[in-house]
């Protein structure tokens, strides 16, 4: 699985983007995308550029960002 990371251009924070298309500091609220759909949600973050810089994808796990949790 996927998870689409940057950093935060008020402060300079490494942020990942959760499942309410929102960007949060804790790794573990980070949405995971299969391979074949996380392209298109980076293009997407890429276009982002008010609120972000260097967005790109990083590999999770199940661990990294458990299902089910709070947004």
């Amino acid at each position: 699985m996927k998870a689409v990371t940057g950093n935060r251009l008020s402060d300079g924070a490494v942020v990942y983007l959760n499942d309410n298309d929102q960007w949060t500091t804790r790794i573990a609220k980070a949405a995971q995308f299969k391979a074949d759909d996380a392209d298109a949600v980076l293009d997407a973050a890429r276009t982002r550029t008010g609120e972000i810089a260097d967005a790109y994808l990083i590999e999770v796990s199940e661990d990294t960002a458990p299902a089910g949790r709070e947004a």
